[in-house]
């Protein structure tokens, strides 16, 4: 019961606190969001054919292969919450944040989760979280640049910081 309970509060905290963002920065970093969330998915589908981990405890029992409670709620509002504080400040801000939010994740969580029930790894160590992690974190930073990039040349681009 403790563990979904957790997942639950992961969720719906997660969801509250995208309440608080700018809409106009939600709309700007969604689309690196939802396909870090993408990416995470392929993550826990290699993860599941490769054994890296087993997942024991998830909200729905039928969802076996990924935790969607993390992907669509912790991750993906995190991954808009970083890029709209960090963003603004360049590459090194935003993957330094990265590193230290994605450590805390490997090396404080993920043995809570453990010890809790809620996974298991068994063929990836904590470091390989990291490091699937900050990749994940490459690919959505340099997609939002292109993003960005791509709106810019439209001629009927408006800056965002007209709407603050």
């Amino acid at each position: 019961m403790f563990p979904r309970f957790v997942l639950y509060s992961g969720l719906i905290l997660s969801w509250i606190s995208f309440l608080f963002i700018p809409n106009y920065e939600k709309k700007k970093f969604f689309p690196a969001a939802l396909l870090g969330s993408v990416c995470l998915t392929f993550v826990y589908e290699m993860a599941y054919i490769n054994k890296w981990w087993k997942l024991n405890k998830l909200i729905a029992k039928w969802l076996r292969i990924s935790d969607y409670s993390f992907i669509l709620g912790p991750f993906f509002v995190g991954t808009i919450w970083i890029f709209h504080l960090t963003y603004k400040f360049g590459s090194w801000v935003f993957f330094l944040s990265n590193l230290i939010l994605d450590s805390f994740f490997a090396f404080a969580i993920m043995p809570l989760f453990e010890r809790i029930g809620i996974v298991k790894l068994k063929r990836i160590k904590r470091i390989g979280i990291l490091g699937l992690m900050q990749s994940v974190a490459v690919v959505i930073f340099f997609f939002q640049k292109w993003i960005e990039n791509i709106y810019r040349e439209r001629p009927d681009y408006q800056n965002d910081e007209q709407y603050e």
